[in-house]
């Protein structure tokens, strides 16, 4: 799958257009709603994005596989409280608001070849939650935050991948060396 997301971003990486906002504004077909994600710690692989979620998580004993976090609540910076710490190495990476850059990717590939860790961003994370969709193996769950709603939770199926691929096809490329 890391050569498809390779293909997919090209050059710099993505930027979600306008017209996709509505679309990743609500949780996918299939999607499961929680209002307590620590409730998935049976899961053997579980990953997560976000750091209210990462927290909640971390806070009931839930160990994420990788846990993907920008030290900031709806934009907010949260000095000193960014969850994930004991979680594995920390890779960082910058990925804009808006946009999936090629080095975000390459942060989360090189956090699941190594056994798990996290991914610290400069920027925003909320969208690396399709790649790290396409990057984690089937039957792993991804649960991130949907601001306003609640926790979602998704199995990670052929068909999830198929979809986040066609989200991903949508997508503008961001000029830019690779």
């Amino acid at each position: 799958m890391l050569s498809v997301l390779r293909r997919l971003l090209g050059g710099a990486g993505l930027r979600l257009p306008e017209e996709l906002r509505p679309l990743l504004a609500s949780p996918p077909p299939g999607a499961r709603l929680t209002a307590e994600p620590w409730r998935l710690l049976r899961h053997s692989c579980l990953a997560s994005v976000g750091d209210v979620v990462t927290g909640d998580l971390v806070s009931h004993g839930a160990r994420p596989l990788v846990a993907v976090v920008d030290c900031a609540t709806l934009r907010r910076r949260r000095p000193g409280a960014c969850p994930g710490g004991g979680l594995g190495p920390v890779l960082r990476a910058r990925n804009p608001a808006g946009t999936i850059t090629r080095e975000a990717v390459e942060a989360l590939a090189a956090a699941l070849a190594g056994g798990g860790g996290v991914v610290l961003v400069e920027g925003e994370e909320d969208l690396l939650a399709l790649p790290l969709i396409m990057l984690l193996p089937l039957g792993c769950t991804v649960v991130y935050g949907l601001p306003g709603v609640s926790a979602v939770a998704l199995r990670v199926t052929p068909w999830l991948k198929a979809y986040v691929q066609h989200v991903l096809e949508r997508m503008e490329p961001v000029p830019g060396k690779a």
